[in-house]
């Protein structure tokens, strides 16, 4: 959350605009990755467009692509130790359960997540909520027990 709202903080707003958050893991107690790590994925696929999910399809899309970069990430220890580089080489053949790109390409269109903006409105301000309870005049009777 925390770097959510720094990088809003600086105008980020304008290319974070139509970013949407698909999934969240902040109750972790460490870091899952030690650095930065990119990798290039052939493609097998000649599937020109994808379909957006729909609620559910997405909540589980991106809850299984979290589940597997935290199970990855421990295993890549750092960007210049060799056997980081061989299995960020053939990530397929060297890491298990690796997402389909058909699944990450599915949640680029999904709209039913909300925007980074949105999302900290939700989940990182304070809960504001009025009860009907609390809109009623005459106030009602207080319970006996």
């Amino acid at each position: 959350m925390a770097v959510l709202r720094e990088v809003l903080s600086h105008g980020a707003d304008v290319r974070l605009g139509e970013t949407r958050v698909v999934s969240s893991c902040e109750d972790v107690p460490g870091r899952h990755f030690n650095g930065w790590y990119v990798a290039y994925l052939p493609s097998g696929s000649t599937v020109e467009s994808m379909d957006p999910l729909d609620a559910f399809g997405a909540v589980k899309g991106a809850s299984d692509i979290n589940t597997f970069l935290r199970k990855a990430g421990p295993e890549l220890m750092a960007p210049s130790d060799p056997e980081t580089r061989r299995k960020l080489s053939n990530v397929d053949a060297s890491l298990e359960d690796v997402p389909a790109q058909e699944l990450v390409l599915s949640l680029t269109p999904t709209e039913d997540a909300p925007t980074v903006a949105e999302y900290l409105e939700i989940f990182d301000a304070p809960v504001n909520v009025d009860l009907e309870s609390e809109q009623v005049w005459p106030m009602p009777p207080p319970l006996k027990y």
